[in-house]
This record gives C-alpha cells, structure tokens and sequence, in this order.
C-alpha cells in the first residue's frame, strides 16, 4: 500500500509540472525590437536641412529639380564647391 501512495504520489507531481512547465509568458510587444534589415547598418545624414522651403500655391517641383536642389544644399553645407 505504501509503495501505490508513493508511486501516485509521483505521477501526479509529474503531471503537475509537465502541465504547468510549458506555460511560458511571451514578451510584451514594448520589449521586442523590431528589425526589417539587419544585414547593412543605418545610415545617417548629418546636417542636413530636414524642412522644405516654401512655395507658392500649385507649384509642383520634378523629383530632377527637387534632387538637384538637395544636392545644392549638400554641397553647401559640407563647403565644397
């Protein structure tokens, strides 16, 4: 009789931790970083005059004209000519 209580008895502590055991908490969303690529670093541009000057109304500037422009001011503020 001793040896079936004992032997109940470890089953159902075993049970009870194989139940329990997989109940892992999953990470809150704020802790997970989240990386689209993670194969080339970020690039940063320094300097860089983020807003855009003013225009009159209707006036629309071609992505040409728009990156010469950018390129002009690039070259400004690193100084060369």
């Amino acid at each position: 009789m001793n040896s079936i209580s004992k032997l109940a008895l470890l089953l159902f502590v075993s049970f009870s931790i194989s139940a329990c055991g997989g109940n892992k908490k999953v990470a809150s969303e704020g802790s997970v970083v989240q990386t689209d690529d993670i194969t080339r670093p970020p690039v940063v541009e320094k300097d860089v005059i983020t807003a855009d000057t003013t225009s009159p109304e209707g006036e629309t500037v071609s992505y040409d004209e728009w990156r010469k422009r950018r390129d002009a001011e690039r070259k400004k503020l690193e100084g060369t000519p």
